[in-house]
């Protein structure tokens, strides 16, 4: 499995949509994890929840949610008999984390686990998360928001990335790194 990580708006599911033109399937963490609070407990704060649900059930709680709905993913696939190249697993926000997942899931297709860590410049990042929300947002709450996922522990995923990318903006850039590194570092298929 391919883990893209990295702070808001540096362009992870930008990548994982690019991958998918080539036959790789993603999930998005972020997005299991709302679906969950959906409908559970849709009138409480989204991080309240977690908290709450933390404190009962342990500091896993959260990605014990995310392992099961990776584990059903990866055993759909592999039940059929389709030619997804590997399965992106876009967001951990800790090394904790990652890590758990990484030994609860196992491998896909016998394919080495792999993390890469995205970043941009700030500006870069604040500007691509206010067109995927689809809200403006001032420098300064975006820096709470980063700080929010520093507390989560997001650069302690640095030193165990396989691969960093700097995302300076531009999607031809991007686009460039991404297949330099999937079709001859890491040699998946080009073909769509």
């Amino acid at each position: 499995m391919i883990f893209l990580t990295g702070p808001h708006g540096a362009g992870k599911t930008t990548v994982a949509e690019m991958l998918s033109e080539y036959d790789f399937e993603y999930l998005d963490l972020g997005g299991i994890l709302r679906r969950k609070h959906k409908v559970e407990a849709e009138d409480i704060n989204f991080e309240l929840w977690c908290q709450q649900k933390e404190k009962i059930f342990g500091p896993t709680f959260t990605d014990d949610i995310i392992v099961e709905e990776v584990k059903k993913h990866k055993e759909r696939i592999l039940s059929q008999l389709n030619s997804v190249q590997d399965l992106i697993i876009v967001g951990s926000r800790s090394f904790r984390g990652l890590k758990y997942i990484i030994n609860k899931v196992g491998l896909f297709k016998n394919k080495k686990n792999v993390i890469i860590y995205i970043d941009a410049p700030i500006s870069v990042l604040q500007r691509h998360y206010c067109l995927k929300e689809h809200k403006k947002i001032s420098l300064k709450r975006f820096k709470e928001l980063l700080g929010k996922d520093e507390k989560m522990g997001i650069s302690t995923i640095i030193p165990y990335a396989d691969i960093k990318i700097l995302n300076d903006g531009s999607k031809k850039d991007l686009r460039a790194k991404v297949e330099e590194i999937f079709f001859f570092k890491l040699g998946y298929s080009r073909q769509k």
